[in-house]
């Protein structure tokens, strides 16, 4: 009888220990870091959207107007499908959604492939393009009226990118985008383009979760970021852009004082995919991003 109880109290011991032991292992791989990329995916996402509707804008602008005449209906119908191209009376260009003008381009005769070149670029929000613009991050950066972003070209293979949005809380972005050989770029999806900089993105209700007064109150959150080593691009989609290299720094933060560090870097190890390593609080796992469309879209 005595080696039964012992026998039934080392059983249970043993269930307790093996109960511990299970409790106390780590988490799967992913859930460690999952919140960083989280924080990471709105990031990518709003980066993305910044960059598409005003820098690639831009851009692709430049190409319409340095092309010859023969050309330019043919990039027309292509880069701007949804927009008439039309010369205003101060000399600047308007990109017309039908009668409503979405944006206003002032080059001052210049070309973005001139070195010294400065354009401002205005942006006139509507419903619909701000409804896209919002989802799925509740992003809110540069949605007011009108936004402006200044394009510099400051050595001839290298363009700093700035705009800010004056409210409180506000938005930044200063960048510099550069690329390796090719002159003058029709687009940010050029393989060999590289970005440095830093800014600030502003979202509602994304980051973090915690109680309002009032539930009409909007919950600003931010990402803010800086670019520690240049991110070089490797594919640009609709939503997210893949990233052949570089590191990443980010920091989101509300107005609670409530704050996440986060630290990204890319590698591509394969011709179908590139790598991001996600470090949040001392854990470092990676993840794989295929150049595929969200499934949303």
């Amino acid at each position: 009888m005595k080696k039964n109880r012992l026998l039934f109290a080392y059983i249970i011991g043993l269930a307790f220990l093996l109960n511990g032991c299970i409790l106390d292992q780590p988490e799967p791989h992913g859930n460690r870091t999952e919140k960083g990329k989280q924080i990471y995916d709105a990031w990518n996402f709003s980066m993305n959207q910044t960059l598409q509707k005003f820098v690639n804008v831009a851009f692709h602008f430049n190409y319409w107007h340095d092309a010859a005449p023969t050309i330019q209906t043919a990039i027309e119908d292509s880069l701007f499908a949804d927009y008439k191209i039309r010369l205003e009376s101060d000399g600047s260009w308007g990109l017309y959604d039908g009668s409503v003008l979405t944006y206003k381009i002032v080059r001052n005769n210049q070309s973005l492939a001139d070195a010294g070149a400065v354009w401002s670029v205005f942006y006139y929000a509507n419903s619909t393009e701000e409804l896209l613009y919002y989802y799925p991050y509740n992003f809110s950066s540069f949605m007011g009226d009108s936004v402006g972003v200044t394009i510099e070209n400051t050595t001839g293979r290298k363009w700093l990118v700035t705009m800010s949005e004056n409210t409180n809380p506000n938005s930044s972005l200063n960048l510099e985008i550069s690329t390796l050989s090719i002159l003058m770029p029709s687009g940010i999806d050029n393989e060999d383009m590289s970005f440095t900089g830093n800014g600030c993105f502003r979202f509602n209700e994304v980051i973090f979760e915690y109680e309002k007064d009032d539930a009409d109150t909007p919950t600003y959150n931010f990402i803010e970021f800086d670019i520690e080593s240049p991110l070089i691009v490797r594919d640009v989609t609709y939503s997210k852009i893949l990233w052949n290299a570089g590191v990443l720094n980010l920091k989101a933060f509300n107005l609670n004082n409530d704050q996440i560090e986060v630290k990204v870097q890319f590698f591509a190890p394969d011709h179908q995919y590139n790598t991001i390593q996600i470090t949040y609080k001392g854990i470092t796992e990676s993840y794989n991003d295929e150049s595929e469309e969200d499934e949303w879209y």
